[in-house]
């Protein structure tokens, strides 16, 4: 059995998550936009882990809500089954004066706890642990990882995933010389809408579902479920990996980009076969 993610590699990938947040386009405010990325880090013969990060702008400039996940998703349904917080912060960027008379960005994030209870969920004992430590749940869990070796492009010069909304994720072999769909009229379909949409919810409704038990009084704590939508057209594949599980699973990367929805961007994985 393969060891999990060294420590570096999984801290590199946390360290990796803060600069990207940081380097969101100022554009982000001063509307309220939310990204959602998952990340898979290890597998075992049932079940998938992922390092799910979501960020919210506060329909702010320089301001974002993190929040880190891992994520155990079932790799026959893709519903999530477990999932444990491990880290939660708020990022703030500004130009300050310097010595040379141009003002430089700084960056500070701030990551709670500043009280004792501050973040705990609500109802949690005073003793309750607010964060989880990955690599001691992926050892638990027994875990072989997955590296970026295990993850390759889905799409090839002979054929492309395509995602509709009238026909859900859908596999196209071209033709070699013109590039077109062999036989437009014999579709391949891998995954229908419905389950498209079901795997979305199953994976996500837990994690959102999470975030309101923090500070109920701050609405920042709160992404809606309804915000989640479920019009896939803005939705394609890029890349796939299949998890090193009983049932070799494959997987393909759902991202969405949805220009005037809450949750503006989505990147999740879902299980074809």
């Amino acid at each position: 059995m393969r060891n999990v993610h060294s420590t570096s590699a999984l801290f590199g990938f946390l360290i990796f998550s803060v600069v990207a947040i940081w380097t969101l386009p100022a554009h982000a405010g001063p509307n309220r936009t939310i990204h959602i990325d998952d990340r898979p880090v290890g597998a075992t013969l049932t079940h998938v882990f992922l390092v799910r990060t979501i960020t919210d702008t506060l329909e702010t400039y320089n301001s974002q809500l993190t929040h880190q996940f891992l994520v155990k998703q079932d790799v026959t349904s893709g519903r999530v089954e477990k999932h444990w917080l491990l880290r939660r912060f708020n990022l703030e960027t500004m130009l300050e004066p310097s010595d040379t008379g141009k003002p430089e960005r700084s960056l500070d994030v701030y990551e709670p706890p500043i009280t004792e209870n501050e973040g705990k969920p609500a109802g949690a004992p005073p003793d309750a642990t607010l964060y989880n430590d990955a690599f001691q749940i992926l050892r638990s869990e027994r875990a072989v990882s997955i590296s970026g070796i295990d993850i390759s492009r889905a799409n090839s010069p002979l054929n492309r995933w395509k995602v509709s909304s009238e026909h859900g994720l859908e596999w196209v072999s071209l033709d070699g010389e013109t590039g077109k769909p062999e036989n437009p009229s014999a579709r391949d379909i891998r995954l229908a809408v419905p389950d498209i949409r079901r795997q979305m919810r199953d994976t996500l409704h837990p994690t959102l579902a999470e975030m309101k038990k923090f500070n109920p009084a701050d609405h920042r704590s709160a992404i809606p479920v309804e915000s989640l939508s479920e019009d896939i057209s803005a939705c394609g594949i890029d890349t796939e990996f299949h998890a090193p599980t009983r049932f070799s699973a494959h997987y393909m990367k759902l991202y969405c980009e949805m220009q005037s929805e809450l949750i503006r961007s989505l990147e999740i994985w879902i299980v074809v076969d």
